[in-house]
């Protein structure tokens, strides 16, 4: 799917049509303010700096259609950040899937949950819009619309014994780990230290700072994991007939994505294709 179907409100003739005019409205504005009593300074700098929040606003509205779904995306990656949705109401024997989406320009999502995925027709929605709807419009001055607050996470020291304790899924014993790299930390994901834990990252490194990180996202109570990946994937089947999809990148950090008991697990690390084979394939639950 290319990104033309993100494009179709983008009308570079209407985007210019109202900048010109636009312009020309504030200079006939500012030039009836020549009369006998002068516009206080203040007043000017107000219209100046609600042009240029307009300008900007505009700027970036154009630039969020065409951008949204890459944006997300690569934000995700620099920043180690994971998509989640809440869990889904589904019947205990919903099967776990794994969905990769195409949003073209090498740009792909893998999407894990319990819940059958939805397909790209069902996805659409089913009413047209009304025959004079834009979605092209001037962007409006609402400063706090649209603004996500995130909470704080927990960033406190925990022991193992207490990871263990508050784990919601049972955690695979890692039977590889490469020659050279060592324990350095676990990192659960909770907002409060007395939450359960159904995301933790564990992290080892060697001696030349290369980190090789396992994440486990617990998928048993219906929520959804979507990761951002830029370029290729490959699919595999691991030792366990379990179905995997591997990244290479020219950085030389690859990534195995799979799905096996409820959980799933994702391994990132400077090493070959077949030693991230060898690394899934060691795990045992």
């Amino acid at each position: 799917m290319s990104n033309e179907k993100f494009e179709d409100g983008f009308d570079p003739a209407f985007d210019e049509a109202f900048d010109k005019a636009f312009d020309e409205a504030f200079e006939s504005a500012a030039s009836k303010m020549d009369s006998p009593y002068p516009v206080p300074t203040s007043k000017v700098e107000s219209w100046q700096k609600v042009k240029q929040q307009l300008d900007q606003q505009h700027k970036v509205r154009k630039r969020v259609k065409r951008y949204q779904i890459a944006g997300i995306i690569a934000a995700s990656i620099a920043g180690g950040a994971i998509i989640f949705s809440p869990p889904a109401v589904t019947q205990a024997i919903s099967p776990l899937y794994q969905q990769v989406k195409d949003w073209g320009d090498g740009i792909i999502t893998i999407v894990s949950g319990r819940d059958e995925p939805v397909s790209e027709n069902e996805s659409k929605a089913k009413t047209l819009p009304p025959p004079d709807y834009r979605d092209d419009e001037p962007a409006q001055l609402h400063p706090n619309e649209g603004q996500v607050t995130i909470p704080e996470v927990d960033n406190t020291t925990y022991t193992w014994d207490e990871i263990q304790e508050k784990l919601t899924f049972a955690m695979p014993e890692l039977g590889y780990i490469p020659d050279g790299y060592r324990y350095e930390e676990a990192l659960p994901h909770v907002v409060k230290r007395d939450d359960p834990i159904g995301m933790l990252t564990m992290v080892y490194t060697n001696d030349q700072g290369d980190r090789l990180t396992f994440d486990f996202y617990d998928l048993s109570d219906g929520k959804k994991v979507s990761i951002g990946v830029l370029g290729e994937l490959s699919e595999i089947t691991l030792a366990s007939g379990v179905t995997a999809q591997i990244k290479e990148t020219s950085t030389g950090y690859n990534q195995l994505d799979f799905v096996d008991n409820n959980v799933r697990t994702l391994i990132t690390a400077p090493v070959t294709r077949e030693e991230l084979i060898a690394i899934a394939d060691g795990m045992q639950r």
